[in-house]
């Protein structure tokens, strides 16, 4: 039998690593909502605000909202009932992991650009695993000694985002990054304390339990589903499934599961220790991310310390890019033109009154006036020869863009009659149940291809007859996923040297 152990609280993150503007979480699930501002004063944290409403039934269901005119009624109600003080601002929004599909995946060393390239090549080739029409975003999460990089795919249906933000934008809100709460919850551990481990998260506030894998703090994957009264077998249950899929499906260089930490509010943390009790593996409360002092907002700081909402504030504080950020861009596009469309009203109206005083001004001055006149017609003969030279240049550099169009084009004329090629040779080994989902041809002969197979059998067939066709040399076979049930996820790479 493993006893709970209990640790002090301790504080993760320092003030230099805090961003100047406010940070504010939101919450939205299909019941409830829930906001909250973290506030920071003399190196210490503490709850600014905070406040939670729940939603009328029907408004959202399964993560769509049915009626965005009453959840955004709702939500300058929450926004207005902030206690001590109504909230402003942006908002960090945070999506229940039921909605977020997320995966861990593994690309060979690039660099710069090319790790972009090839990070958006391996999404593409996962697009059948992926919610159709999907908001996707990664972050890398390490990079291992040979170089290979670990990257974390967050990918979230277009149609639940955009009716949250179609609600948002009717209350005035306006939303600055998209994450899984997944993602939020994972940031209110002390990453000091997972630092080289392998561990379980066990997280359980307001009736929702979260078990997430977590390698060196960062998130592998995570599952959630809501707990009742009486929920002890079913929270031990959980936990055990995570720790055996991590166990079977973990690279060798990566360390065991070595502890369950747990974390929640304080009937969730009751039940966790109750259901975990004399379990296999250590088990002890997990170490809050930020310490909090006492305020008006919230009765026990130490509570608030792992809600959920709480991460997504963090996370507006940090100064950290390239995390996941599940924003669409067209949202940020149109404040920007809305914006550019103020400035400019403003403008003409400045112009207009300038016109006005002036015009006021000029009535005694024509001849002042006709001086200027003529200088205005000799400064415009001058453009007009201007422009007439900046125009034949113009035209010059057409014909040598045009010129360059037309070598381009016979190169990719000759790199398609190569390409279909290839094309031949490889249908000729293609096993008939082997599915191909991209191809990828470069003019050096260099090829690359990813598809779905119904087994791991028909994957080493296929690269059998690669390597065997006598047009294909080395041919290199990457798994890049055996956890589904509908299929193998694969890609292939390699030369051609042709027959």
């Amino acid at each position: 039998m493993v006893m709970l152990v209990m640790e002090p609280s301790t504080r993760r993150y320092p003030v230099k690593m805090m961003a100047s503007k406010p940070a504010l979480g939101l919450s939205i699930t299909d019941s409830t909502l829930e906001a909250l501002e973290l506030g920071e004063s003399g190196g210490k944290f503490f709850v600014a605000s905070y406040a939670w409403l729940r939603l009328p039934q029907g408004v959202i269901v399964d993560g769509k909202v049915n009626d965005a005119k009453a959840l955004a009624a709702e939500l300058v109600k929450l926004m207005a009932s902030g206690r001590p003080k109504k909230f402003k601002g942006p908002v960090v929004l945070g999506l229940p992991q039921q909605h977020v599909f997320l995966k861990v995946f593994q690309i060979p060393a690039f660099e710069g650009k090319d790790l972009d390239e090839a990070i958006t090549w391996h999404v593409g080739s996962l697009k059948p695993v992926l919610p159709a029409q999907a908001y996707t975003s990664y972050e890398v999460m390490e990079k291992g000694k040979n170089g290979d990089v670990k990257v974390l795919l967050a990918a979230v249906s277009e149609l639940i985002v955009d009716g949250y933000l179609a609600a948002s934008a009717m209350a005035g809100i306006e939303i600055a990054m998209i994450e899984s709460l997944a993602v939020a919850k994972a940031r209110l551990l002390d990453p000091k304390k997972l630092l080289g481990k392998s561990v379980v998260s066990v997280h359980l506030y307001g009736g929702i339990l979260s078990v997430s894998a977590l390698v060196n703090g960062k998130l592998w994957f995570s599952r959630e589903l809501v707990v009742g009264e009486g929920g002890e077998g079913v929270v031990v249950a959980t936990v055990r499934q995570v720790v055996g899929f991590f166990t079977e499906r973990k690279e060798e260089h990566l360390a065991a599961i070595s502890e369950v930490i747990y974390s929640g509010d304080r009937s969730g943390v009751v039940m966790i220790e109750k259901s975990l009790t004399g379990f296999e593996v250590t088990v002890r409360r997990a170490e809050s991310g930020v310490a909090l002092m006492p305020s008006d907002a919230v009765q026990d700081a130490a509570t608030a310390a792992f809600a959920p909402v709480l991460g997504l504030a963090m996370r507006g504080k940090l100064a950290q890019k390239g995390l996941i950020d599940l924003l669409p861009k067209w949202p940020k596009e149109k404040a920007e033109c809305k914006r550019l469309k103020q400035s400019l009203t403003q403008i003409l109206v400045i112009m207009g009154l300038v016109v006005w005083l002036v015009a006021l001004g000029l009535g005694g001055w024509w001849w002042w006036i006709g001086e200027q006149q003529r200088a205005l017609i000799s400064l415009q003969r001058q453009y007009q020869a201007q422009f007439a030279q900046d125009r034949e240049a113009e035209l010059l550099a057409w014909g040598r863009e045009f010129n360059q169009v037309v070598r381009v084009v016979s190169l990719i004329e000759e790199k398609s009659v190569k390409h279909s090629e290839v094309l031949t040779e490889l249908a000729a080994v293609m096993p008939q149940d082997v599915r191909v989902t991209s191809f990828g041809y470069k003019a050096n002969s260099q090829w690359s291809m990813a598809g779905v197979a119904p087994t791991r059998d028909d994957v080493l067939e296929l690269d059998r007859q690669l390597k065997e066709s006598g047009f294909f040399a080395k041919a290199q076979l990457y798994f890049s996923s055996l956890e589904t049930g509908e299929g193998v996820i694969f890609r292939f790479s390699g030369d051609t040297y042709g027959k």
